[in-house]
């Protein structure tokens, strides 16, 4: 369903809110899933997670990695759902996107490792870990640098 992902970002102030698109995601079963949860691994207080939504297929553009803002308020993006709740089914090539917000609160250089979706399928519970860095700095630290911890 997802595939690994890693990206720098270096929102300059704490306070700072920004959507983290986290490529495109394609289903690979024949029968829809509900989304029940997301949840943002690693990092540490200085990085607040606030949700997550689902661009569908309906958007103007394949993916997007980093937007400033949380809620992301690009039209190209087409209508965003939050992704607690949404039901997935096939959706060709286009495939959906999966829209991470997040806060830096913090100053200091902070790294997520994963992302977890928690997803129902024919009522059965499942969890899929997604190895999906995401290395937050203040500006000014080169990207070597800022990413080392998920290397």
């Amino acid at each position: 369903m997802f595939g690994p992902h890693v990206a720098a970002v270096r929102p300059g102030v704490a306070g700072a809110s920004f959507t983290e698109g986290l490529d495109v995601v394609r289903l690979l079963a024949d029968d829809p899933i509900t989304i029940t949860a997301i949840r943002s691994v690693g990092g540490d207080e200085s990085l607040r997670y606030e949700g997550a939504l689902i661009a569908g297929p309906d958007r103007k553009i394949g993916a997007v990695q980093i937007l400033d803002g949380f809620p992301p308020s690009d039209p190209d993006l087409g209508d965003t759902t939050p992704a607690e709740g949404y039901v997935m089914t096939d959706a060709g090539r286009m495939g959906y996107e999966l829209l991470l917000g997040y806060t830096w609160v913090g100053a200091e250089k902070t790294a997520r490792t994963a992302i977890e979706v928690h997803y129902e399928r024919r009522s059965r519970a499942h969890v899929q870990t997604i190895a999906a860095g995401l290395a937050v700095c203040p500006r000014g630290e080169s990207t070597a640098s800022c990413t080392e911890e998920l290397r």
